[in-house]
């Protein structure tokens, strides 16, 4: 085990060294420009999908609450029609 801790930082050195030219960084302005832009876009795009399931959570509960108040209505006419019926 120590003879391949050993050997591995070797072989890093080894392969760093190997390589004819040297590294070097390159900034394409265009590049990071057009990433920059399409990360905006996609951050506005997410957040606008948020709302709108925001909004449809919202529509939904909504539709159940006034469904709740419709089966409710419907049942005390049933139950008053019924007692009037068994009068």
């Amino acid at each position: 085990m120590k003879k391949i801790a050993i050997l591995i930082p070797v072989l890093l050195l080894l392969a760093k060294l190997s390589f004819a030219q040297g590294y070097e960084i390159v900034y394409d302005y265009q590049h990071f420009e057009s990433v920059t832009a399409n990360a905006t876009v996609r951050s506005a795009a997410e957040s606008s999908h948020a709302n709108y399931l925001g909004k449809i959570n919202t529509d939904i509960n909504n539709l159940n609450t006034n469904t709740g108040s419709v089966v409710l209505a419907q049942t005390m006419i049933y139950q008053a029609l019924s007692n009037v019926n068994s009068a």
